[in-house]
Order: structure tokens, then C-alpha cells, then sequence
């Protein structure tokens, strides 16, 4: 059993949750820390956690939170990512020994701590190639991460019980905040606070009993597939309707460790003589951080696009570019962890609140493409329209210059 703990496995699944996993740490947990570290830098008089802890001077707290951000730069990117994970744990630690206490934070610093015992060595640039599918390492750090991830749900789960916070009353559940702005979203966020205001012993029971079911799942294989849809479903709820955080995106930056990888498991068929499939061959080879994609098959057929499931069944039009986020998910999660904090930022600074609403109008609009209305005379209509200016687009921005176009499904808009 132990021989399983150190044997080879694909490198993608923890290169490409790394990525998503620095890119939280750029968009939120170094910003939250670097308003810590000023203030304590400012005020020599804060308490701190420990007696000896040692105040810095403002310019190198500076100069650390600089070589900080340039760690996670560096970790994102894949360049010596167990040395710069190591230094944002010990700039975090320093920041807690400050009086900063954070449960979210010391999960963020031990999955840190975790990634940096990771020696799959591929660069973002690498990741990103989509060629080679033969890189790997040991799988010890991977269970690591799994195995903490099933503790998280199972410490809190159990704290929630004892918690004079929680408990089976839901005291903790009746003081929700509403936090959202744009019409629809707030209506919506208010109306599920104060369904809980009505029940919160039920609500509190509800969600005590999720988190140690998803534990249980999370902890045994065969109910991965489960685990990971109630994981999913309770860090968008946390982070849309509850209390928005940097502990969703932990959560969800760990999921891509219990997909399969490198297995070409979605079928894409493109041509070898199409200047459009090899834009799009060319796109999707980028985003297929988990290589996760068969992009080298025969052409089945000149139909819409088309994508073919592990189980075989086929999507087309509309429906396949939706099913683009589950089988590439690192990009996506990690595109979505910008727009979400970038849009928090933008909005304060502009405006004076955060907009991060509209990424969660965007992601209601964007989860329509998995529903049966995508398979509507009306969204065939709009996949018809808006597939060849697309495909244009991604012709010039690739620069290929290669034969014309030999699918007839690109030919037509070839020269539209």
C-alpha cells in the first residue's frame, strides 16, 4: 500500500492545480496579507502572537511583500515553485505572528507548504504547450493534498458542532450580511438569508451533515464523483450567497486533484488540412493543462463542433463549447479567480463597491450552455451566427498560414 504512496503518476493534475492555486494567492491572499503586514508595520505597538516577534521597519516589510508577489509570480509561472511556495508560507507565518489570525489564511499556507513538496517540475509554458503527455511525479504530495482536504471538511464539520457560533441552532446563520448590489442577486441573497433566518437549526444541521458527507466522499475513491459535485456546489454557495472568501477557491483549486489526466479522454475530431481546426487544435492544445483532450483523431464527420465525453456521448454546437469548463477546468477556474477578485478591485477603486456581482451573473449565464434550452432551434440559430465570426477571430490571432479551409462546416465562412 505504501509502494502506491511514492509510485509515478501524471505531473498535470498538481502543475495545473499549482496554477490555479497561485493565482489565488496573487488575486487575494497577498493583498489581504499585505494590508496586515503595512498596518503592523506602521503601529510598532500591535500586540503581537508571539513575544518575539520582531517589528520591521516599513521599507524591508516593503521589499519582502515585493519579493512576495514576485514568488507568486514565479509560482504561477512554474519557475523554482517549491522555493517560492516556501517563501510565501514563511511571509504568511510572519504575517499571523503579526496578531493576524485567520483560519482561511493557515489553510492557504499549508496547501502552500504542500505544493512546495511537489516535484513535477512543468512550467506554465510547458503546461500550456499541449504536446508532451508523458510527464510525471510522485504521487505522495497529491494524496497529501486530498487527504487535507478530507480533514478540512471533517475539522469543520465537527467545530461547527460544538461551536457556541453554530451548534444545532444556527446562531452563526442568522447574522448573514448582505453583500451583493446589482438587482436580481441581492433579491436573491436576501431571500436565502432570511429562508435561513426562518429555519437555522435545520439550515446549521444542513449543512453540518454536507461537509461530513463530502469528507466521507472526499476520503474514499469510489465517491469522488459525488464528493467532488457536493464540493463544487458548496464553495459556489459559500462564495455567491454566503460569505465571500479565499476559502472557496482553495476548495475548488484542489478538485482538478481528483480528475484523471492525461488520459485524451475527450474526443475532439479536427482536420489536419483545415486552417480553422488548426487554430482551434492550437487553442485547445493551450488550454488543456490536464491533457484531457484527443485532438489527433480522424475527422468522424463535418457536423457543428463537436466534443465526444469519456462515456461516449457526443455534444455539439452550444453544448460542446459548455462542456469546454469541465474538461479544461484549470484555465477556466483560474480565469474566473481574476475576473471575481479583479472585479472586486476595480469596483472599489472606481465606484466605491465591489462589483464581483457580475461574476456570478456571468457563471448563471454561462451554466445555460449545459442545459436543454442549448439544444433549442433558437441557440442552434445564435451557435450558427456567431461560430464563423469566431472562428475569423481565431484564425488572425493564431497567424497560421497554412492551406484553405477543407471542413465544409469552415469553409462557408472562410470568406464571410
Amino acid at each position: 500500500m505504501l509502494d502506491s504512496w511514492f509510485r509515478a503518476v501524471p505531473a498535470y493534475r498538481s502543475a495545473a492545480s499549482r496554477v490555479v492555486l497561485a493565482t489565488t494567492t496573487l488575486c487575494n491572499y497577498l493583498p489581504v496579507l499585505t494590508g496586515w503586514l503595512l498596518q503592523a508595520a506602521a503601529s510598532p505597538a500591535t500586540t503581537a502572537s508571539i513575544p518575539w516577534f520582531i517589528h520591521l521597519p516599513p521599507p524591508i516589510v516593503i521589499a519582502l511583500l515585493l519579493l512576495g508577489y514576485a514568488a507568486g509570480i514565479a509560482l504561477v509561472l512554474g519557475w523554482r515553485p517549491s522555493l517560492a511556495a516556501m517563501y510565501l508560507v514563511a511571509l504568511g507565518a510572519y504575517g499571523y505572528a503579526a496578531g493576524n489570525h485567520s483560519h482561511n489564511g493557515f489553510l492557504h499556507l499549508l496547501l502552500l507548504a504542500l505544493v512546495a513538496c511537489s516535484a513535477e517540475g512543468l512550467t506554465l509554458r510547458r503546461l500550456a504547450g499541449g504536446s508532451d503527455t508523458d510527464a510525471t511525479c510522485p504521487a505522495w504530495p497529491e494524496r497529501l493534498l486530498r487527504l487535507q482536504l478530507a480533514i478540512v471538511y471533517f475539522h469543520t464539520s465537527i467545530d461547527k458542532m460544538f461551536s457556541p457560533e453554530w451548534g444545532l441552532g444556527g446562531l452563526r446563520l442568522t447574522h448573514l450580511e448582505s453583500t451583493r448590489v446589482l438587482p436580481g442577486v441581492a433579491d436573491l441573497e436576501r431571500g436565502i438569508a432570511t429562508a435561513i433566518a426562518r429555519a437555522p437549526g435545520l439550515a446549521s444541521l444542513t449543512v453540518i451533515v454536507g461537509e461530513m458527507c463530502t469528507a466521507i466522499g472526499l476520503a474514499l475513491r469510489p465517491l469522488w464523483p459525488y464528493a467532488i459535485a457536493a464540493n463544487i456546489a458548496f464553495a459556489l454557495a459559500l462564495e455567491f450567497l454566503l460569505v465571500p472568501a479565499m476559502f472557496p477557491w482553495d476548495l475548488l483549486a484542489l478538485m482538478i486533484l481528483f480528475l484523471p489526466a492525461a488520459d485524451g479522454a475527450y474526443r475532439v475530431r479536427l482536420s489536419a488540412d483545415c486552417e480553422t481546426c488548426q487554430a482551434q487544435r492550437r487553442l485547445l492544445g493551450a488550454l488543456d493543462w490536464t491533457r484531457r483532450l484527443d485532438l489527433h483523431g480522424p475527422l468522424a464527420d463535418h457536423g457543428p463542433f463537436t466534443i465526444e465525453t469519456p462515456r461516449g456521448r457526443r455534444y455539439s454546437g452550444w453544448r460542446a463549447v459548455g462542456l469546454l469548463p469541465w474538461a479544461l477546468p484549470a484555465p477556466f477556474l483560474s480565469l474566473l479567480i481574476v475576473l471575481r477578485f479583479g472585479s472586486e478591485y476595480v469596483g472599489r477603486w472606481i465606484v466605491g463597491f465591489s462589483l464581483d456581482d457580475v461574476v456570478f451573473v456571468v457563471l448563471g449565464l454561462a451554466a445555460l450552455l449545459l442545459l436543454p434550452v442549448a439544444d433549442s432551434s433558437a441557440a442552434r440559430a445564435a451557435f450558427d451566427r456567431f461560430a464563423p465570426i469566431g472562428n475569423r477571430a481565431l484564425r488572425r490571432l493564431s497567424g497560421i498560414a497554412g492551406p484553405a479551409d477543407a471542413c465544409p462546416r469552415h469553409r462557408a465562412d472562410r470568406g464571410a
